[in-house]
């Protein structure tokens, strides 16, 4: 993994500092769906931490090369956009939840939720491999472990669909839920994209 020990030690902290974005925001979003009092404070405290990501993203652009490939820049900001593409989806179903005051979450949304903090847990798992230079194949396997996770948020979205459209909620109850779910499950794929990102950088230099 001689590609990641080449990058800049500006570089190598803003990936750090994304990762931690993400397991933040993610792990704030289940906090949301599991503690329906506190769903103002944590739609708060996502939105604060979308911000902080986006700084992150403005101050890396502003790098000085800093000896890097022009290709090495372009993958490494491509990963860290990818990263920050998690916690904007987090912050995005954080705001959906909240402007559709939906109280107490489902079964279903406080479950999918769960998946995407452990998925945002295991996205800075792999981040962390790249940058100690682990061997490719435990990046590799990291990479199937998320992959796994998102399997299971799948087959989670799908019942959430399915008990949605049972016959036994109002179409209120519906609208708002349905919302909710399609943006849970978009920040679940998020983490996938990241995963196939790696997979196509580690073994490109591998």
């Amino acid at each position: 993994m001689a590609f990641f020990r080449k990058t800049s030690p500006l570089f190598d902290e803003k990936l750090d500092q994304m990762a931690t974005k993400v397991v933040g925001a993610t792990e704030a979003l289940s906090a949301m769906f599991s503690e329906p009092g506190e769903a103002s404070t944590r739609a708060h405290d996502i939105g604060e931490i979308e911000h902080a990501a986006d700084r992150v993203v403005r101050e890396t652009i502003a790098l000085a090369p800093a000896g890097m490939a022009p290709r090495e820049r372009n993958d490494l900001m491509h990963l860290l956009i990818e990263l920050d593409d998690i916690v904007d989806a987090s912050h995005d179903s954080a705001q959906r939840a909240w402007l559709h005051q939906v109280g107490a979450a489902t079964p279903e949304a406080a479950a999918m939720a769960a998946v995407l903090a452990e998925a945002g847990r295991a996205v800075r798992g792999i981040v962390s491999a790249l940058r100690q230079g682990q061997e490719t194949h435990r990046i590799l396997e990291l990479c199937l472990d998320l992959g796994r996770l998102e399997n299971r948020g799948d087959e989670l979205y799908r019942g959430a669909m399915l008990a949605l459209f049972s016959g036994q909620n109002d179409a209120l109850h519906v609208v708002r839920w349905k919302d909710v779910y399609e943006r849970l499950e978009c920040a679940i794929n998020k983490t996938r994209d990241v995963a196939h990102l790696v997979e196509g950088l580690v073994q490109a230099i591998a």
